[in-house]
């Protein structure tokens, strides 16, 4: 039986109540606040696989969430380049194949982080994608940041390879190669869905898992 992932993504969701606000930001201050909290992602298993994507701080003390096509549960190494050229190791301290989420962590305190949205945004909603495109934040310190709407929100099934199955929201903002384990964000900046290669290969690009799925499900990694 699964367990809740607890305090880490527990806090981050009571973030996101007292983040919530009357009136959405407008997008610069969105991507301002998004980008502060996106970061790069590499990863190497014991047999020298490479894996490499995007993710999203969700707690101030490095919590950060990804894909399980970025960070896989056998990662033996994991590096993380945060905004401004800053590298740091991270471990792998939570992940599910069925959700396509895994959770890292680095060292680090006081990061700027992503509120998890409490409820999926609706049909037609604005929204945004962040991501370490063609990795970009190698050469720009930062990542590309782009906006849409919420084109779409249904259920997926379980097909071939691919193996998630849930709920699952469609952008129209850009999702290209490196954007997998980004963020999907609400028109507040709060965080409600993980880019993913997990979903169905012909539905994968431009859709996100669910945030509300993972914060409820994702299991501790045992050790």
């Amino acid at each position: 039986m699964r367990r809740a992932i607890g305090a880490a993504l527990l806090v981050a969701a009571c973030a996101a109540a007292r983040a919530a606000a009357p009136e959405p930001p407008d997008t610069r201050a969105v991507a301002d606040h998004v980008l502060a909290a996106t970061v790069g992602i590499s990863a190497t298993t014991a047999d020298g696989a490479s894996f490499s994507g995007t993710g999203s701080v969700v707690t101030p003390t490095g919590h950060i969430l990804t894909s399980t096509s970025v960070v896989p549960a056998d990662a033996a190494e994991i590096k993380v380049m945060f905004p401004g050229f800053v590298p740091r190791v991270a471990k792998l301290v939570a992940g599910d194949r069925a959700l396509a989420a895994s959770l890292v962590k680095v060292e680090a305190e006081g990061l700027a982080c992503l509120p998890l949205a409490r409820e999926s945004p609706p049909l037609g909603a604005l929204c945004y994608t962040a991501s370490d495109v063609d990795r970009v934040l190698l050469t720009n310190g930062r990542a590309s940041f782009s906006r849409g709407l919420v084109s779409g929100r249904y259920d997926v099934e379980k097909q071939g390879e691919a193996p998630y199955a849930g709920p699952a929201i469609e952008t129209t903002a850009a999702v290209n190669p490196g954007s997998d384990g980004g963020p999907l964000v609400d028109a507040s900046g709060r965080l409600c869905g993980v880019i993913s290669l997990g979903v169905p290969p012909a539905r994968w690009e431009g859709v996100g898992v669910a945030a509300t799925g993972i914060q409820q499900n994702l299991a501790p990694r045992r050790k």
